[in-house]
């Protein structure tokens, strides 16, 4: 009987010195307050030369109201390219519906556009890119919510055309001339940020 007595007391003091020990343990560090995040959007574009479909995905920190990523996207507007770009995004309120700004800066890859026939070569440079704007976004599981947004948008193309006169000249004899284009659009998107 005392041998159980003093097995119990073992126990019992065993549990009470690791409960005061928990008790007085330091508190856990916070973790950063940034995380993951992707926005996958869909949109229109809008300018002189009608309206022409828009891609874009984007991955980046978000860091309480501020977000940062690399984007890429498929730019159909009058010639086909590649956006690669900067995105920034400010929120401006943490309720189920979120206003916010955003501006991307980059590249736009153009030399998909490249074509040659028999007598003519038509070579395209990539060239600036930026999209700049204001949205909504409805925030429904956690952090995910649905974004629209409207903004303006620029892409830059430069082309070169060789044109052969004499082809049965021995060496042909080219003659080129440079041409660039300054698009300007309004730039309409809805998409989903995880």
């Amino acid at each position: 009987m005392p041998l159980k007595l003093l097995l119990i007391g073992l126990m019992l003091w065993g549990f009470t010195t690791k409960a005061q020990t928990e008790d007085k343990a330091p508190p856990a560090k916070k973790h950063c307050a940034c995380s993951f995040s992707s926005i996958e959007q869909i949109g229109l574009l809008r300018g002189p030369y009608s309206s022409y479909f828009q891609a874009q995905v984007i991955n980046g920190m978000r860091y309480k109201t501020w977000f940062t990523g690399v984007g890429a996207g498929l730019d159909f507007y009058r010639y086909k390219g590649v956006p690669i770009f900067l995105d920034v995004r400010k929120q401006f309120s943490k309720g189920k519906f979120t206003p916010f700004l955003y501006a991307d800066a980059g590249i736009h890859l153009a030399k998909m556009n490249d074509n040659k026939s028999q007598y003519i070569t038509i070579k395209y440079k990539d060239g600036f890119y930026y999209d700049v704007g204001l949205g909504y976004k409805l925030n429904l599981i956690r952090k995910s919510g649905l974004l629209l947004s409207a903004g303006y948008s620029y892409k830059r193309l430069v082309y070169r055309q060789v044109v052969d006169y004499c082809p049965a000249c021995n060496p042909p004899y080219p003659n080129y001339y440079d041409d660039s284009f300054n698009l300007n659009r309004l730039s309409l998107k809805m998409g989903w940020q995880f």
